[in-house]
């Protein structure tokens, strides 16, 4: 799926918004049931992948996005450009 075309087949879209993204101030305890409860929607979606990279590419700092929450999408993300680096570069030869 080219774009954000792959959003149509989210299993999120008929998920209430503030299971991925939480309130200010949000307590531990309730912020890890919530990502918990919005990983296992993610689980069970099949455009994953794509919500991830999209996520991985736009720097996506808050919210459950492609199954992962903000701070494990700051250690994917590094080597996730590095790759595409790579695959670019090597297109372009």
């Amino acid at each position: 799926m080219s774009g954000l075309g792959w959003m149509r087949h989210a299993a999120c879209r008929s998920e209430d918004l503030g299971l991925f993204f939480g309130p200010d101030g949000e307590q531990p305890a309730a912020r890890d049931a919530r990502e918990a409860a919005a990983k296992a929607v993610c689980s069970r979606c099949r455009v994953r992948s794509a919500c991830l990279a999209d996520a991985l590419e736009r720097g996506a700092r808050h919210g459950v996005l492609g199954g992962t929450t903000p701070a494990e999408r700051k250690q994917l993300r590094r080597s996730y450009l590095r790759r595409m680096r790579r695959n670019t570069e090597g297109q372009c030869r």
